[in-house]
């Protein structure tokens, strides 16, 4: 390793969003019309005093008073997708290329491979927020109404699904132990599978705010006087290019309990094999529960081994155990109503504490990991989950193959996931 690789690695900067603020508004002033009508209503909105987030301190710093913030009713007043229709004016500049991307492509389809410059099978929506990931890592898209989309495990190839086995599920109890409230928390509409989970959460009660590289999610429970905020982190740090390859996400949770009894509260992170597509659920499929510790701070969470476009990929969900938050997970659960988490989560709010293992020759498995604790009366708690995707050497149709960045640093082998979250 170089002077200079050691410098930058030894060095401790932190992310700071107020340095993009001149940036920022000077980007805004040279907009035209259009876009300046389209983006400052928002800005405005998110200033105003009910927003909670603005000017609030978090676990990782100041929020940011600006950035791209909607309810999570919003829609574009505007359709677009991705697909270009050339003006006639234009059409003897475009077909030269066009022709020449006709031709490669029915190379590649002779060849039997995917193409990985798509032109014709765009699926793009209008529901995109800041991304999940690293630089050079693969990413994992979510909506700004809180869906995980858009997968790019593999580079240059694309999935645009929706994953509705992905989600964040709150769950709240008494002190005696009375189930009060349990859905599912997004802004997206009943997506007609999962049956048995509760999908009636009120979007009109949700806000969004989008800051690359972090996102704010807040839900409000008004009948329980229950504010929920989620901070949404991947690790793009400047002059830190290790931390900043790596395949990782964190969502801190900031449970604010405004009634005037304490309430016992727990949230559940849910994630599938795979990336939405019919192909989940044709190789095998294995997880195992862990336990890492970080300078002495235990982190629970579930390994999730399977198959992706043909390469192996690890997907680990963990969270962190504190004094005053307990942790339980459970290896697998049922994909096609989920009625057995659903009701496991009905009676306590809580999932499973053995060590355990589970694996199938062939089909999809859902993972999860549930963080709960008591939130006394007007006051908050915090919970912090995290995101991998362990997916180390990529290969190409030509039996070409590349190691991911992260490797470098040592994030390798079977253990991949467990060193990602230290």
């Amino acid at each position: 390793m170089t002077k200079e690789m050691e410098h930058i690695r030894d060095r401790d900067q932190t992310y700071s969003p107020d340095e993009s603020i001149p940036i920022l508004e000077e980007t805004l002033k040279n907009t035209d019309d259009n876009m300046s009508k389209f983006v400052e209503p928002h800005l405005r909105e998110y200033r105003e005093p009910e927003v909670i987030h603005s000017g609030e301190r978090s676990y990782f710093g100041t929020i940011p008073s600006f950035g791209w913030s909607v309810p999570m009713t919003f829609t574009f007043p505007e359709k677009w997708n991705q697909h270009m229709r050339p003006r006639l004016s234009q059409i003897p500049d475009v077909l030269p290329m066009a022709l020449r991307y006709l031709v490669w492509r029915v190379y590649i389809w002779l060849k039997g491979r995917q193409p990985f410059i798509d032109m014709f099978t765009l699926e793009g929506k209008q529901i995109y927020g800041v991304p999940l990931g690293g630089i050079g890592s693969g990413s994992i898209g979510r909506g700004f109404k809180g869906q995980f989309c858009r997968f790019q495990m593999t580079p240059g190839l694309y999935t645009y699904e929706v994953v509705h086995a992905n989600q964040f599920i709150v769950s709240v109890r008494d002190t005696q132990g009375t189930r009060l409230y349990q859905k599912v928390l997004t802004g997206a509409s009943d997506p007609g599978t999962l049956s048995a989970w509760d999908w009636s959460y009120d979007a009109s009660n949700g806000d969004y705010l989008g800051l690359y590289p972090r996102a704010w999610y807040t839900y409000r429970i008004p009948e329980e006087n229950i504010t929920l905020k989620c901070e949404q982190i991947s690790p793009v740090i400047p002059n830190n290019y290790k931390d900043s390859c790596l395949p990782v996400a964190t969502f801190l949770w900031s449970i604010q309990n405004e009634s005037s009894e304490p309430k016992d509260i727990s949230l559940t992170f849910t994630f599938k094999n795979g990336t939405g597509t019919k192909n989940d659920a044709a190789k095998k499929c294995s997880t195992v529960s862990f336990q890492v510790n970080k300078d002495g701070v235990p982190i629970h969470g579930v390994a999730l081994e399977h198959v992706i476009e043909g390469i192996q990929t690890t997907y680990g969900i963990g969270c962190l155990e504190k004094p005053d938050v307990s942790v339980t997970h459970m290896i697998s659960f049922d994909l096609k109503d989920g009625s057995d988490i659903w009701h496991k989560l009905s009676r306590n709010g809580r999932l499973d504490t053995e060590s355990c293992s589970y694996e199938i020759s062939k089909g999809e498995v859902g993972i999860a990991v549930n963080s709960a604790g008591l939130v006394q009366s007007n006051s908050s708690l915090e919970m912090v989950f995290c995101l991998v995707w362990d997916q180390p050497l990529v290969y190409f149709k030509g039996k070409e193959h590349i190691f991911k960045r992260y490797n470098f640093y040592n994030y390798t082998a079977v253990d991949g996931c467990k060193t990602i979250l230290l």
